[in-house]
C-alpha cells in the first residue's frame, strides 16, 4: 500500500493545539514535532508569527504522510478539527 503526502500552512492555531490533537488520536512524539502511528506520520514546523494588517496570527506548517488505506478518514477528521472559514 502506498503513502500520500499533504502539506498545510496553518494560521490561527498555536503549535501546542496540533501537538495535543495528534497525541489524542494515538500519535507518539518520536522526536520534537514528529508524531507517528502505524498508519501515519505528521511533522510540525516551529510556530511563527504572521502579521496581516494589524493582527498577528500564529502559523505552523503541517506535513502529513498517511497510508492510502486511512488517508481519507484521517484528512477528513483533521479538516473538521482545524480548517475553518471566516464569515
Amino acid at each position: 500500500m502506498g503513502k500520500i503526502k499533504q502539506n498545510y500552512q496553518m494560521r490561527g492555531f498555536k503549535r501546542n493545539r496540533f501537538e495535543e490533537y495528534f497525541k489524542n488520536i494515538g500519535g507518539i512524539e518520536t522526536s520534537r514535532g514528529v508524531f507517528e502511528s502505524s498508519d501515519w506520520k505528521v511533522i510540525l514546523s516551529d510556530e511563527e508569527s504572521v502579521t496581516i494588517g494589524s493582527i498577528k496570527f500564529p502559523e505552523v506548517d503541517v506535513e502529513i504522510i498517511c497510508d492510502e488505506s486511512v488517508y481519507d478518514e484521517f484528512i477528513e477528521s483533521y479538516k473538521i478539527k482545524f480548517l475553518t472559514a471566516g464569515g
